[in-house]
C-alpha cells in the first residue's frame, strides 16, 4: 500500500525544516521542489507541482493562501471537486514510491485536506500526519517582516489553519505533533519521538547527524515574540493564541478539547474578522481577476509562440520551395538552351539535307544522261554488229569506225 506523510502547519511555522527532516527516515520529497528564496534560503522542501495545483484551485474559488474565509469545500459542485482530485492524483501517483513513503508539505493543506479524503481512500493510500506548531507571535512577526502583514491578521490565520487541520487529525489519527522551537533546541529528541509516533526508523546515524549538524541553523529563527510591534496588537487575541499554542502541543489534551480551544478567538477577534470580511473578499476578487488575466496572457503568449513556430516552419518550407523553384528555373533554362541548340542543329541539317537533295537530283540527272548515252552506245554497237555480220563492213576496218 502506498504511503503519504503530510507535514501540516501554518505558514512560517518551520514546516520546511520538518519536511527536510523526514529524509532522515527515508522519506521521498520528489524532484520538483520549490527553489530556495530569500525568505527561506535553506529551501522549502515543497513539491512545486502539487503546490501550484492547490494555489490555482484557491484562486478559482476567489481565495488565496492568506484568505480569512474559504468556501465550504464539501458543498462545492461535484464536477469541481472531481476535476481537482483528478488533477491531484495525476501528479501525486507517479511520486508515490513502491517502498517507503512520499512527503508532501504545503500549509494550504491545513484547509484543503477535506478534498483529499475521498481521493486517498479510493486509491488506498495510507496517510500519516506530522503537525508542526510554532509560537503564533513568532509566526505573525515573521509574516510581518516578509509581507508587511498586520500582526493581528497573522495571528488569526495561525488560529484558522490549526483549527482546520484538527479535522485532518480525526480523519487520519496516525499523527505526531512537534514544535519548531523544540526542533531547533532538541533536534535529536524531537526526531526520535516523531519516529516512534509514526513507526519510522532513521536510515542511518549519519543521516541524523547531517540534518542536525549541517542543515539546522538556529540563526534562521529571526522572528521574535517580544518585538515592539507585537505589543500594539489587541491583547485579548494575543492571549487566546498563546493559550491555544501551549495547549495544542500538549499531547495529554484530546482533539475535541483542542477544537473547542481553537474555536474561541474572543469577542474582539470575531469583530475583527467581520470587519475585515468585506475587504478580504474584495482582495480575493481582485486576485482572481489578476489570475484570470495572467491565464489569458499565458494563453495569448502560447498562441503567439505557436504562431511564431508555424511561421518559422512555413518560412523554412517556403525557402525549400523557393530552392526547388530556382532549380526548376535552371532546368527550364537548360532545356530551353537545349531546344534552341536542337533547333539550330535542325536548321543546319535541313540546309545540309537541301544541299544533299540537290546533289542527288544532279546525280539523278547525270545518271539519266549516262543511261541515255549508254543506251545510244548499245544501239550503235548493235547496228555495227549487224553491219559486220552482214558483210557490209570489212572486219579489219572496224577500228577506224567512228561511234559518233
Amino acid at each position: 500500500m502506498a504511503e503519504l506523510l503530510l507535514v501540516l502547519g501554518m505558514h512560517r511555522s518551520g514546516t520546511s525544516a520538518f519536511a527536510r527532516a523526514m529524509r532522515v527516515f527515508g522519506g521521498e520529497l520528489g524532484s520538483h521542489l520549490l527553489p530556495p528564496a530569500a525568505d527561506n534560503p535553506k529551501g522549502f522542501y515543497e513539491d512545486e507541482e502539487l503546490q501550484k495545483i492547490n494555489d490555482n484551485f484557491l484562486l478559482t474559488q476567489r481565495a488565496h493562501w492568506d484568505s480569512l474565509h474559504l468556501p465550504e469545500l464539501r458543498t462545492l459542485p461535484a464536477a469541481t471537486i472531481k476535476d481537482y482530485q483528478d488533477h491531484v492524483w495525476s501528479v501525486l501517483q507517479p511520486k508515490l514510491p513502491a517502498e517507503g513513503f512520499f512527503v508532501f508539505k504545503d500549509p494550504r493543506m491545513c484547509r484543503l485536506w477535506p478534498l483529499w479524503v475521498d481521493l486517498l481512500e479510493k486509491q488506498a493510500v495510507r496517510v500519516k500526519i506530522l503537525w508542526v506548531l510554532r509560537n503564533p507571535l513568532a509566526v505573525a512577526e515573521s509574516l510581518f517582516q516578509r509581507d508587511s502583514m498586520p500582526i493581528l491578521l497573522g495571528s488569526l490565520l495561525w488560529n484558522l489553519h490549526n483549527r482546520s487541520l484538527l479535522g485532518a487529525l480525526r480523519q487520519w489519527p496516525h499523527y505526531s505533533v512537534a514544535t519548531y522551537e523544540s526542533l531547533l533546541n532538541h533536534p535529536g529528541e524531537v526526531l526520535t519521538r516523531i519516529g516512534h509516533d509514526l513507526n519510522m526508523q532513521a536510515v542511518s546515524l549519519s543521516a541524523m547527524a547531517e540534518f542536525v549538524d549541517v542543515f539546522l541553523d538556529r540563526k534562521l529563527n529571526h522572528a521574535s515574540t517580544e518585538d515592539a510591534t507585537l505589543m500594539q496588537v489587541n491583547q485579548e487575541i494575543i492571549t487566546k493564541c498563546k493559550q491555544q499554542y501551549l495547549l495544542a502541543k500538549d499531547t495529554n489534551i484530546s482533539l475535541d478539547e483542542k477544537q473547542l480551544i481553537f474555536s474561541d478567538i474572543g469577542e474582539n477577534g470575531r469583530q475583527w474578522l467581520e470587519s475585515m470580511d468585506f475587504f478580504a473578499r474584495q482582495r480575493d476578487e481582485l486576485q482572481l481577476h489578476t489570475f484570470n488575466l495572467d491565464l489569458e496572457r499565458q494563453r495569448t503568449e502560447e498562441f503567439v509562440d505557436s504562431l511564431k513556430t508555424t511561421l518559422a516552419l512555413k518560412e523554412k518550407e517556403n525557402n525549400g520551395l523557393q530552392g526547388e523553384l530556382n532549380e526548376l528555373k535552371k532546368e527550364r533554362q537548360s532545356r530551353e538552351e537545349f531546344v534552341a541548340s536542337l533547333k539550330a542543329t535542325l536548321e543546319l541539317n535541313e540546309d545540309e539535307l537541301e544541299g544533299l537533295q540537290k546533289l542527288v537530283n544532279a546525280l539523278r540527272t547525270n545518271l539519266t544522261l549516262k543511261e541515255q548515252e549508254s543506251h545510244n552506245y548499245r544501239n550503235r554497237a548493235l547496228y555495227l554488229e549487224s553491219l559486220i555480220l552482214g558483210g557490209r563492213i570489212p572486219q579489219g576496218t572496224r577500228r577506224n569506225i567512228s561511234w559518233n
